[in-house]
Parts: C-alpha cells; structure tokens; sequence
C-alpha cells in the first residue's frame, strides 16, 4: 500500500493483497493502529515478539493504517514515524526484518507514502511538520545506508519520492498550502536520493525527466537544480583539471542543513549524473513558461559556465599540461540555450535574455583566441546583431558586456559595426527608450564612447574593402522620421568601410551636444582629437565642425570647469591641424577672438570673485590661464596674426585685463584704492598670463623675434 499517485504516474503498480484495512471504520482502524504501535513500541516488549515475517507483515499492515489517520491524531502518527524510523535505521528490530531488510524497507517506504495525501483538515502545518519528520528520515537512509540499498529497493524509493512530489506539486489550488511548505525540503531531497542511488537505469532518468518538467513553474525547483548541477559540475572540473579547478567531492547544500553535504560518488558517476542532471530540465527556452523563474535559470547557467571560465592552466610544469576548456568546449555544453534565448526574445523575458547576452560575451571575449566553429561565430553575431536593433535592457546589456568585443580581432566581428554604430547613436542621442531603471546611463554612454574608440580607425585602414554583412529585415527602434538624422539609416547601406565616415561624424558631433557626464566629455574631447587627426588629410569637415562645437561649448559655458578646462588644452592641440583647414587665417583669427573675449569675461569673475568672498576665484584663474595656452598655441602655428590688426588688440587688450584685472579702457579713470583691492587677483591673473606665453617654448621666441 501506497500513495495513489504514484500508481496514477505509472510508476508503481498496487499489491491487491494488503491494504487489508482500507476500508474498516476510521474508529477501528485508529484503535488497532493505536494499540499494535504502542505495544511495539514500549521499551519491555521483545524484538522476537513478531518471530516469523507473516507476523511481521500483519504488524505493518496495521501500523501502516496510522499514515492514512486524520492530521488529529498526530500523536498516533508519529508513534508509527518512530516505529518505522527505529526500525530502518537501529539495531534493535524484530529478527524477519534483519533477515529480509530489503523486503520489509521497501514495505515501510511505501507506508510512509501514505503521510503525504491531501487531508481535508485545516491543520496544515501540523501535517507540514509531519511530513517534514519523513523526509528527514529518507535524506538520512540515503546518507547512511545508501550503500546498503540494492538495486530494486532504491527504484522503489525514488518512484516513491517522485509521486510523492509530484502528488504535493500538482494539487488543486485548494489543497497547495501543504506543497509550498514542503517544496524545498522536497525537492532536496529528492535530488540528493538521486544522487546517492547512482543510478544509471534510463527509464529511472526518464521518468525524473518527465515528473520534472511538469513542476517547471516552481521557483525552488530551478534553485535546485542550480544547487545540484553546481556541485556535479566542480567535482567533474576537479577529475579533468586538478584538485584546484573543483571540489575533492560532490558537495550539496540540502534544505534545511545548515552544512554542506559531502556525497563521495565514482568519478565515472559524476560525469553521467552531470550530463543527465544539467539537462533534466530540458530545453529552458522550450519548458520554462514563467519570466523571473526563467531569469532564474539564466543565472545559474552563468555561474555554471564562469566556473569553466575560471579554470586556469595548471602551474606545476612537471605533469603533463591540460589546456582549459576553450570557447567550443563551452559553446558544446550550453550554447544552444544561450543563442535561442536571444533569438526568440519572448515578451517579457528580457531580464533572462539580458543575461544569456552577457554569457555569450564573457565567453567569446576572453576566450577570443580559441578558433570557434563557424557555426558558433555565426550564431553569436546573429544574436548580438538582433539584440543591437532592440531597446531596452538587452541592448543595454550588449553595449555594456561587448565593449571590448571589436578590440579583440575576434574573426568576423567587423560584421557587426553597422549595428553597433547604429545602437551607439541612439543611445547618445537619447532616442532609447529610458534605461535608468537598468544601469546608470553614464556608465552605458561611456561604454558607448569606449566602442566607438575602437571603430573610429577602421574607415581608414580598410578603406574601399567592401562590407560582408547580411540584410537588416527590420529596424526595432529607428530614430525619427522628422528628425535631421533620419538619413542615418543608411548606415544600413554602407558597401565600404569608408562609408562609415559621415555616420562617425554624426555620431561624435552629437554626442558633444548632448553628453552630460563630465568624464564622458572629456573623453569624448580625446576622442574627437585623435579622429581629426585621423581624417584631416582626408576631408577637414568634421575638424571644422567638431572645433565649432568645442569653441562654442566653451564660450557659452555649457560645460563644467574641470570639462572646459579640458575642452581648451585640447582645442590648443587641435591647432596641430591648421596647416590642413581650408581658409585657416580666418578659423584662427576667429578662435583667437573669441578666445580673448572669453579671457576678459572670466578675469572680470575672477575679480568679482575675489571681492565676493565666493570661493570662485581659483576656477576662473584656471579658465584664464588655459584659454592663453589655447591661445598661444594658435597664434604660434604661423603668422597669420599680422594681417589682422583687429585681433592683435583684442589680444592686447586680453593680456592688459588679465594683468591688471580690468579692462584697459578702464584703467585711466580708476583709483589707486581700487587697484590696491584688486591686486591679489591681478597677481594671480598676470601669473597666467605670463606663464602661459612660456609655454609657447623656444618655437614662440622665434616666432616673436621674427615679427
């Protein structure tokens, strides 16, 4: 006799010949289980008391009836639990069942099945607390005796445990109460019986199989498996790597045990359970229904494929050298879940698919250096491409997790850059839908300059090499069609690397405009620097374009100081590129007025400053003294500034303010106690001046002496 479930899973059949009682009255049945368990149980009764099996038969039979009482008669029941549970695993015991242990263990199993059926009663936790005492029972037979087992006996036991799970997993919404407390303490054991069992019959692996995914919308099972398949997994690093890749043995954490259990299993074992236990779930993308349950497997799978990640080649060069898993040996084990899970990218799934983005990069980047099978290179670029036309939390994810994936010359990624200039523009311009919710945009706008670093050389190196990439079907998130950059879509149509250009120009130039964070802009600033340097010989339109916006950023105080402060030493870098600008007299002529506009402006705070009290006075002594570098390095290219007389005085003019910290206009008419209170100012202004027309070097004396 057994619970009925597990007849109805097929998984046992009934013996007609017991359950001899089933159908007495509830009031005989309490009586005869009440009297036989507390005669058996009293310390004076004699083991030999049931001397022949039949008589031990009989005795289980009748206390059997005790697991089917009402949860009220909860001190009958646990006299059976300890009848059986003294019998199992003691000494001291009838002598028919040391005889025939295995006979009668499974006999008793089976009753204590019986616990587990749904009562009507509302005492649920007492029920729960009961149950709780069985299952402890079973996870301590299978840690101290599962050697002791034979085989039949241990398919009995798991039958058992599956249809007991599955009869707490499957019930009515009205009786679920009492599965939710035992979930986890169930699903524990079960797993660790598994285990210790060692079973390799595949109709026992089949019907878990099968029982498993049925219990898929159960969050503490996927934890259970992440438990399980993450012990198996170090123990079979360590046999293939060395004791420093994995642990010495299986090492589970059970529900409700504060240690981690030790399982010492044949290494040959391990390897079988690994394979049948990681894939016990079946195919994630196909069996698991619910999003944050899915997301949960996601995680575990990353932790899963981190710890091959970190397998290291062994230091000890006397043995033979044992290469870590490489990028395929992964890709072999877990990356069919991995690509389909980016490829279907079910609605509301995006948490789960941001996370198989970013497994899918930590595993093609750091091992760039394996030689991936086309089919893998093919699949990943096909997923990352689908992902980058995407919004939301698995475009974000490839940004941040694939930053350094074009840096690391990884075959055939160059593929990708239409997508990946197409994402990086909508990000900086702000046309994705908010992600703030996701990561700081800070951190993603910075990881898209960081791709961008890595892009902006390719147009040049490989010039008119045409592109091998497939046909975009669809835009997820074009940018809008009224919007000056909706030519931008043609990034799409590039044929060349060339073409890049005018999409990489569109992309710095908006991001100046609209970059906010202050080390992004100055990264941005490096950026934009070395790009013109990049293509001046080529076309100087963006040179221009980029130091009209730099100038006119600064001028107009768009930036913070320690921005502007950068913004500066890089305009005086850029004049590097004057002898390439078309009509440079007059790009120079106008960056040097409005550059010793911006002195006077600042000097003019400067003092205000210094009569406020306000602490500013240091910021705008900094600005000054930048601007006369950005100055002078302008003016020392050549010597264009004698055909323009108008900017030689406003040039004097900034020099006599910076100096004497007013205008010279006003210098006339001002009073001695004026010039006294301005005096620290015009000495730390005169210092930047001066030091500032030093910087110019040996190159700015010539250049003097000449005019």
């Amino acid at each position: 006799m057994f619970l009925d479930q597990v007849q109805k899973l097929g998984l046992l059949e009934h013996d007609e010949s017991s359950h001899i009682l089933r159908d007495f009255p509830l009031a005989v049945r309490r009586t005869l289980v009440e009297q036989v368990v507390t005669h058996l149980l009293r310390p004076d009764t004699s083991p030999t008391v049931l001397s022949s099996k039949a008589h031990v038969v009989y005795a289980l039979e009748t206390c059997g009836q005790g697991f089917g009482l009402p949860i009220e008669d909860e001190a009958i029941i646990l006299q059976v639990i300890e009848l059986y549970r003294s019998w199992i695993l003691e000494a001291r015991k009838p002598p028919p069942v040391t005889q025939d242990r295995q006979f009668f263990l499974r006999v008793m199993l089976k009753h204590y099945s019986l616990l587990f059926r749904y009562r009507t009663d509302p005492l649920v936790q007492q029920h729960a607390d009961l149950c709780s005492r069985v299952l402890h029972i079973f996870v301590t037979i299978g840690r101290m005796q599962a050697a002791q087992l034979d085989q039949e006996t241990w398919e009995v036991f798991l039958r058992l445990m599956i249809g007991i799970a599955d009869s707490l997993f499957s019930a009515p919404s009205t009786a679920q109460a009492l599965g939710r407390q035992l979930c986890q303490q169930t699903l524990s054991v079960l797993f660790e019986l598994w285990l210790h069992s060692q079973t390799r019959n595949p109709e026992m692996w089949e019907a878990l199989s099968k029982a498993v995914r049925r219990w898929t919308g159960l969050m503490q099972l996927v934890d259970q498996w992440k438990v399980t398949a993450l012990a198996l997994t170090n123990r079979t690093l360590a046999i293939m790597y060395g004791p420093a890749a994995g642990t010495e043995s299986v090492l589970l954490k059970t529900a409700g045990d504060a240690q981690l259990q030790q399982l010492r299993l044949d290494d040959e074992y391990v390897f079988y359970a690994w394979h049948r236990m990681l894939h016990i779930l079946g195919n994630p993308n196909e069996s698991i229904a619910q999003p944050d349950i899915f997301k949960e497997f996601m995680t575990g799978l990353e932790r899963l494929v981190q710890l091959y990640l970190d397998v290291q080649r062994p230091q000890d060069t006397g043995t033979a050298c044992v290469l870590p898993p490489s990028g395929n040996t992964i890709l072999h084990v877990f990356g069919q879940w991995l690509f389909q899970a980016v490829q279907l990218h079910r609605p509301s799934f995006d948490e789960g698919t941001a996370i198989a983005v970013r497994v899918m990069c930590n595993v093609f980047i750091p091992r760039h250096t394996t030689e991936y099978l086309s089919i893998y290179l093919a699949s990943f670029y096909s997923a990352l491409q689908r992902v980058l036309l995407q919004d939301g939390r698995v475009l974000i994810s490839a940004i941040l997790n694939a930053e350094s994936l074009l840096s690391c010359k990884l075959a055939g990624s160059r593929v990708l850059l239409p997508a990946f200039v197409y994402a990086i523009t909508r990000i900086m311009k702000g046309t994705v839908n908010s992600y703030s919710h996701i990561c700081r945009q800070d951190l993603v706008r910075h990881a898209c300059i960081r791709l961008l670093a890595t892009i902006l050389c390719l147009p040049n190196y490989f010039g008119t090499a045409k592109f091998m990439h497939s046909e975009i079907p669809r835009l997820a998130a074009p940018l809008p069609k009224n919007d000056a950059s909706a030519a931008f879509l043609k990034i799409f149509e590039v044929e060349k690397y060339a073409d890049l250009k005018p999409h990489l120009d569109y992309v710095l130039l908006e991001s100046l405009k609209s970059e906010k964070d202050d080390t992004n802009l100055q990264e941005l600033l490096h950026l934009c620097f070395t790009y013109q340097c990049e293509n001046i010989k080529f076309d100087p339109t963006f040179s221009l374009k980029s130091i009209a916006q730099v100038l006119r950023s600064i001028i107009q105080h768009k930036w913070q100081p320690a921005v502007s402060l950068t913004a500066l030493a890089a305009l005086g870098r850029m004049s590097f590129l004057y002898p390439h600008l078309p009509k440079n007299e007059e790009q120079a002529s106008d960056i040097v007025s409005q550059l010793c506009a911006y002195v006077v402006e600042n000097t003019k705070s400067a003092v205000s400053a210094k009569s406020g009290g306000d602490g500013n006075e240091a910021v705008s002594v900094s600005l000054v003294e930048y601007a006369f570098r950005a100055i002078t390095d302008w003016v020392m290219v050549d010597q264009w500034l004698l055909a323009h007389q108008s900017v030689v005085r406003r040039l004097v003019e900034a020099v006599v303010v910076a100096t004497q910290g007013c205008r010279s206009s006003e210098l006339e008419g001002a009073s001695s106690g004026s010039a006294k209170g301005s005096s620290s100012s015009s000495s730390s202004l005169s210092s930047a001046a001066s030091g500032s027309s030093s910087s110019g070097g040996s190159s700015s004396s010539s250049s003097s002496s000449s005019s």
